[in-house]
């Protein structure tokens, strides 16, 4: 491997945490001792240099988890951004494509069968068939970030500012921490199944 090959490797890593627990997108993704190596995913700089526009299809959390570490290479200020990637790839698996909503998961979350059930609705229908997409696009004015998924929606309104009443809760703050943290700018359309991140261009990027 090249020196080179060596700055441009993304090591790819798998939690070995309770597999039912739900990940916290309210404060981001923390650094895990438990976690497993996988082989490194090569990225070369200069191809990256050449694109302009990255579309990913996923479904299930394993996929989020792959396109995670993906977009640490893309991004220098990789805490702030991928907090916000992440917890719009999350609302696009569970609240959109499974739609789960807010009180189911907090049951979920007690019962410690979140994942569980989202592994359960992702084998029937109408949720097998459904796939969500990240696409990350450079313009002239900055990077979008945008996460469509095929669910009826949900009310995006209500959890797109902070809420004082969720303060002490164990998840549905993670839209809006992305707003104020992740996006100069992050917009829904009006049913509530497509997000838009936009960091403005002066934003360091290593893309």
């Amino acid at each position: 491997m090249t020196d080179q090959q060596k700055k441009a490797s993304l090591n790819l890593r798998i939690f070995k945490d309770d597999k039912n627990a739900a990940p916290n997108s309210d404060v981001g993704l923390q650094e895990n001792s438990n976690q497993e190596q996988l082989t490194p995913l090569m990225i070369d700089p200069p191809l990256l240099r050449l694109m302009n526009t990255i579309q990913l299809n996923f479904k299930t959390l394993k996929d989020l988890d792959v396109i995670i570490f993906f977009c640490k290479e893309l991004f220098k200020e990789q805490q702030k951004v991928i907090t916000g990637i992440h917890a719009l790839c999350l609302n696009a698996i569970e609240h959109g494509n499974c739609e789960i909503g807010y009180e189911r998961k907090s049951e979920l979350i007690a019962e410690n069968r979140w994942s569980q059930e989202i592994e359960e609705r992702m084998n029937k229908a109408p949720y097998n068939d459904r796939v969500a997409e990240l696409v990350i696009t450079k313009k002239d004015d900055g990077t979008y970030i945008i996460v469509n998924d095929q669910g009826p929606g949900f009310e995006w309104e209500k959890f797109i500012d902070m809420d004082p009443t969720r303060a002490g809760k164990e998840h549905g703050r993670g839209i809006a921490i992305s707003k104020s943290l992740s996006f100069d700018k992050l917009t829904f359309n009006e049913k509530g199944n497509q997000a838009i991140g936009f960091i403005a261009q002066e934003s360091e990027l290593n893309w």
